[in-house]
């Protein structure tokens, strides 16, 4: 699923379980494009070393124009679940899955960043 606008905007959060570990592999983003997530290790969500090594918070959606990234999220328990939550609109969606069935979640986030086809740094 992918969620934007209206819902979706700077400062809204995501929620997960607990000892989610965060996924960032070294071969979803080219060399020549830039990424939030320091690539080739494993981070503790919702904190993630970005690759000017400071630490941010992923759960929270930044400003547009913030790099896309893409992360792979593990170690859901039988039911894996996420909530967003939109504060000033007090609302939230949560979906839920089987988690034995699809045990990662792609966490893939497009901030306006990515200038060329399909995007042309409209979301």
């Amino acid at each position: 699923m992918a969620f934007g606008k209206p819902f979706l905007e700077v400062g809204c959060t995501i929620r997960l379980l607990e000892n989610i570990k965060v996924i960032a592999d070294e071969l979803d983003v080219p060399e020549d494009q830039p990424a939030r997530v320091k690539r080739g290790i494993t981070h503790e969500w919702p904190w993630v070393e970005e690759t000017s090594g400071n630490m941010t918070d992923i759960s929270v959606l930044p400003a547009k124009g913030t790099a896309s990234e893409i992360v792979y999220l593990k170690g859901f328990e039988d039911q894996g679940w996420y909530q967003l939550d939109n504060a000033r609109l007090s609302a939230a969606i949560r979906v839920e899955w089987d988690a034995n069935s699809m045990p990662y979640l792609w966490y893939w986030q497009e901030f306006g960043s990515m200038t060329e086809y399909p995007w042309f740094g409209r979301h």
